[in-house]
């Protein structure tokens, strides 16, 4: 089964499910008005560095800094991956980061190649992680994976997603970022993340994500 086939079964069976309210006029204006520079995403969209891009690129392996040697990402992740039985690498793992990488080839190359890998993972992670105690385990919703990820998610869509995505495919994404902004608030509002810089950076995510989102029910 090719690439683009996968993503596309996969999101018709969640379709189905997805009740969110249609986007009006107003909201669709602003979202496209919307220049992805002034998001705090913008800052991270880079490549870990050098090597991260060439490993990538040239072997399609992730490389996350000297602690860990690069690694294959596999061509259907199970998401349970963790082969250096490391809690800092499975967060990155789940950050989703390591896609800059691809997204700079695909603005670099035009390429479409580039842009289908970057689609296919999303969709694979977002269809693998509904928020749930056990996800958190895993890593998939801890603090830091999240606030990368909706930084990652949100920059990449109005970056190079929103023209290539179908309807179904929008539908599911923000349905996603939707779950990411609830769990976020929650954080938010965590006592014990009072005064703690990660509160900042809770704060700074659903900020990108309700100014790129002014649809969704709770952006105000």
């Amino acid at each position: 089964m090719t690439l683009m086939a996968i993503i596309f079964s996969a999101e018709s069976a969640e379709h189905d499910d997805f009740q969110e309210k249609k986007v009006n006029q107003e909201a669709r204006a602003e979202i496209s008005r919307l220049n992805p520079e002034l998001l705090f995403g913008s800052f991270a969209f880079r490549p870990l560095n050098n090597r991260a891009y060439r490993e990538y690129l040239k072997n399609k392996k992730i490389w996350f800094g000297r602690s860990f040697e690069p690694w294959p990402i596999p061509a259907n992740p199970s998401w349970r991956e963790n082969p250096f039985s490391d809690r800092t690498w499975l967060m990155k793992y789940h950050s989703l980061q390591w896609l800059y990488s691809p997204a700079h080839a695909y603005l670099e190359t035009g390429q479409n190649d580039y842009l289908y890998e970057i689609i296919y993972y999303i969709f694979s992670w977002i269809r693998s992680h509904p928020i749930s105690k056990h996800s958190e385990k895993e890593m998939a919703w801890h603090d830091g994976a999240t606030v990368r990820r909706t930084h990652l998610l949100v920059y990449l869509y109005h970056k190079i997603l929103k023209e290539k995505l179908t309807t179904a495919q929008t539908r599911i994404y923000i349905k996603s970022l939707s779950k990411h902004g609830d769990h976020l608030e929650r954080l938010v509002n965590k006592s014990d993340w009072k005064g703690h810089n990660h509160n900042l950076m809770h704060s700074r995510a659903l900020y990108d994500l309700a100014v790129a989102f002014p649809q969704l029910p709770k952006s105000t």
